[in-house]
């Protein structure tokens, strides 16, 4: 059955999870998680959503600070990149060498607490709220069961009076979309399992078929509109920009 949230969330690992939630109408506007992820060495792995649920519950406090972030050379794919030794998380988007880290770094911070703000407020004034997981393909690891249930169970226990449903996306190599499953493994915890990596050549290896995962995800769930009115109004001037750059 299909069903409203005040809130969906995403857990990452990877950019690819916000896009798939903004790709379906579900999320409206940016969080903290977007587009950063959090790290093992030099890959992505299973347990930072523990992690993340953990940054969560202790409200986000001292998450993005300047002594704790510096660069190291990632094997994965040849790149130096912004890392926080404190949350391991990593920052792709928000600084390209050392040297933009130390001139924007400011500017990136008041981004991420406006940020943080708003997801926390959200989630506390929130009834029911969906956590969606959509593991990076091809070939990671799947998330445990266990860091999905932590993660709900965590968040029951930090906001309290708030529902916390999740959405675990497991990718299958060379299951088609048409025969993915698409399973409840307990009340408020769904696995939807397909082969989404998207194969085009010249693709990075973590590329997602949006439209895919957007569409399986649209048959359970639903957002309220819960930006404010001039959160609504600039939402709409950035479409028709966007719109007219496109034209």
């Amino acid at each position: 059955m299909k069903r409203t949230y005040d809130l969906v969330l995403g857990l990452g690992p990877a950019c690819s999870c916000s896009q798939t939630l903004r790709k379906a109408g579900l999320q409206l506007l940016s969080f903290p998680f977007d587009w950063t992820a959090y790290t093992h060495d030099t890959v992505q792995y299973p347990g930072d959503m523990p992690l993340k649920v953990n940054d969560i519950c202790a409200g986000m406090e001292h998450w993005f600070e300047r002594e704790d972030i510096s660069y190291f050379h990632r094997a994965l794919d040849g790149q130096d990149i912004p890392y926080n030794r404190r949350t391991t998380g990593i920052f792709p988007h928000d600084f390209h060498s050392p040297e933009e880290l130390e001139r924007n770094f400011e500017k990136v911070k008041a981004k991420y607490a406006r940020r943080i703000s708003r997801m926390l407020e959200l989630i506390r004034q929130a009834k029911d709220v969906l956590i969606v997981r959509l593991d990076a393909p091809p070939g990671e690891p799947p998330t445990p069961d266990d860091d999905c249930r932590y993660a709900r169970r965590k968040m029951a226990e930090a906001f309290a009076g708030t529902n916390f449903d999740l959405v675990h996306f497991r990718c299958v190599k060379g299951c088609a979309f048409k025969d993915r499953t698409d399973r409840e493994i307990e009340p408020g915890f769904r696995e939807i399992a397909f082969d989404y990596h998207d194969y085009t050549p010249g693709k990075p290896f973590y590329e997602v078929k949006l439209g895919e995962a957007a569409k399986a995800l649209r048959v359970h769930a639903a957002v309220r509109d819960y930006r404010t009115p001039e959160e609504r109004s600039r939402g709409r001037w950035q479409a028709i920009r966007k719109f007219l750059h496109l034209k």
